[in-house]
């Protein structure tokens, strides 16, 4: 009995594996969408304030936004002070009530800056609401990183 459920389970876990589909093909949240996107816009642009232009005004987003240069130090959506890149460009809401803000960063090593923001981030730091998503991922040298509401809000 024991070997038929060990067969089933690995039986499952392989179908499990070979079925999955490619990062963009799972694009179907804002920030799997927006990740997808930043992925493709920064291998032909290195200008990180023109790329977070171009996915600030994507057709899936229902709101206007503010794109702007950072510097390290304080920026919305952490709980402490963020170091450590070289550039950053960021977008958000004019909106302030809305859940969302998204950085593309510039550092020397993307795995060890994704887990420092991973532990900084702070989903309810907008005074009464609160991302219901985290993404983030890096292509070569450049880290996205975005907190946004549920999809549905958003598409």
């Amino acid at each position: 009995m024991k070997k038929i459920v060990s067969f089933i389970l690995c039986f499952m876990l392989v179908f499990s594996i070979a079925g999955c589909s490619s990062p963009s093909e799972e694009a179907n949240t804002t920030g799997t969408k927006l990740l997808a996107d930043f992925k493709t816009a920064i291998k032909s642009d290195k200008d990180l304030h023109s790329v977070a232009e171009k996915l600030s005004s994507s057709d899936y987003l229902s709101f206007d936004c503010v794109v702007e240069d950072f510097t390290e130090g304080y920026l919305p959506g952490f709980d402490s002070d963020i170091s450590g890149f070289k550039k950053a460009s960021g977008f958000m809401p004019m909106i302030g009530t809305i859940p969302f803000v998204a950085y593309i960063f510039e550092v020397d090593e993307p795995d060890s800056f994704m887990k420092l923001l991973d532990k900084e981030k702070n989903t309810a730091w907008n005074i009464c609401t609160q991302a219901d998503e985290v993404v983030m991922g890096s292509e070569g040298n450049y880290v996205f990183f975005v907190m946004c509401p549920d999809s549905s809000e958003s598409n």
